[in-house]
């Protein structure tokens, strides 16, 4: 009879085993069928550089859409940026911070233009160096033709056709300083022969005529 009894007592904590694991399984899937239902990616909100991301920025984030908030890798689907930082807003937001981002490739062309290019061609440094130029002169509504390099100092031509001089280790410094140039200065009512406007000074200077590079 003791036999009995202890056969039945393990035949029932094999049955109570085998529920519990049924229950776990059901409420794992269960929870991953909620999860995919409610907590998945319908907005982004991004920055790159202390800035709202750009266009070309957000072109390489569309695949995270409709994605899990819990269940997805989002570490290997953002090793293309070189630093982030991410944040989940329940129920359905993506929080992301990008630093140092490269939103495009570029190549010099034959007349040492900057260029958009479809793979990497410049040097890492070089290339992140152009993307924070231009990531700027766009976020400050800066319009330009064309940008070209010559000894550390990117050359700019701007749309009105005024010249300006950068120094490529100091972009961020650069910009500023020609925006608020742009921003607060009439050039013409200063002077009509104005060619040049030369960020590399603790002032930027108005030259009438072109450095020499």
């Amino acid at each position: 009879m003791g036999n009995n009894r202890r056969h039945h007592l393990k035949n029932n904590s094999k049955l109570l085993n085998s529920l519990s694991l049924i229950i776990a399984g059901l409420f794992s899937l269960s929870l991953i069928l909620v999860n995919k239902t409610f907590f998945t990616v319908k907005k982004i909100d991004c920055q790159q550089n202390n800035q709202p991301c750009l266009p070309a920025t957000l072109d390489k984030l569309t695949h995270l859409y409709n994605q899990s908030l819990f269940f997805t890798n989002f570490n290997k689907t953002l090793s293309q940026f070189f630093d982030y930082q991410i944040n989940k807003k329940l129920p359905d937001t993506l929080v992301l911070k990008l630093e140092n981002v490269q939103a495009h490739y570029y190549r010099l062309n034959e007349e040492s233009i900057f260029e958009i290019a479809q793979e990497e061609s410049l040097d890492k440094n070089l290339n992140q160096q152009i993307n924070d130029l231009t990531t700027g002169l766009t976020q400050a509504e800066i319009k330009y033709q064309n940008i070209k390099i010559k000894k550390d100092v990117f050359i700019i031509l701007l749309e009105t056709n005024y010249r300006v001089l950068i120094d490529k280790n100091d972009v961020s410094n650069g910009v500023y300083k020609l925006n608020q140039i742009l921003k607060n200065i009439e050039l013409k009512e200063i002077d009509t022969a104005i060619q040049e406007i030369d960020t590399r000074f603790k002032m930027p200077v108005l030259k009438t005529k072109q450095t020499v590079i």
